[in-house]
This record gives C-alpha cells, structure tokens and sequence, in this order.
C-alpha cells in the first residue's frame, strides 16, 4: 500500500493552529437558521446549524478532505468546499490557519462563488 502521508501538501502533516470565520459565515448561518425554523421548525433548525458548525470545527483535523472549490482555482489549491446538504461552506486554506470565508445555498450563480474569493476575515 502507497504512502500517502508523503504525497499530501506539507500542512496536510501537520495540525492546523486556528479556524477563523468571517462575519458573512455567521450572517448567512443566522438566515439559514431563521429560514430553517421558518419551514421546518426550532429543533430541526438548530439540528442543521449544530451539524453545519461541526462541519467547520472538523476543519482543524480534515482540511484537505473536501474537494477544491472549482469556482476558485488556485495552482495550490487553497480554496475548498464542504458540500453539506442544500449548502456550500467555502472556506481558504493558508500556511497556520483556515479562514471559512461563507455558507451559501447550492444554487447560488457562480458569480456569488466568485466573490467570496474575496471576503476578508
């Protein structure tokens, strides 16, 4: 069996120090939450956003097991997606840290996947 511990990026071998999210994350996370309640009620809800923040909490360990967001390519593949139901939670790999720049919904343009390129944290 292949090594793969020597073929993954030199941050893949090591623990990420720090998740940092952006204000655009927790806004949109709070409107998916007040829609969620809206439609399906209090506990599912909570349930969908609990599962969405340990998605992100899981980033620590796991940065590279989610696919590159292929709306924003990048030679080193910094940007990536967690695919997590209805959404998308994008988020930018650097040297010490991970940045989760936002959560969208799935059919959101691709000019919007664009854009989030560019959040700031």
């Amino acid at each position: 069996m292949e090594n793969l511990g020597t073929k993954l990026p030199q941050i893949e071998r090591r623990k990420i120090i720090e998740v940092k999210v952006s204000q655009e994350f927790f806004q949109n996370l709070q409107k998916i939450f007040t829609y969620g309640v809206q439609t399906f009620g209090v506990v599912k809800a909570k349930q969908y956003r609990e599962k969405i923040l340990y998605s992100v909490e899981n980033l620590k360990r796991w940065p590279f097991i989610h696919s590159e967001c292929r709306y924003l390519r990048t030679k080193k593949k910094i940007y990536r997606n967690i695919v997590f139901e209805s959404h998308l939670i994008i988020y930018k790999i650097l040297q010490s840290e991970i940045h989760v720049l936002d959560v969208i919904h799935t059919s959101s343009s691709i000019a919007k996947i664009r854009n989030i390129g560019k959040v700031k944290i």
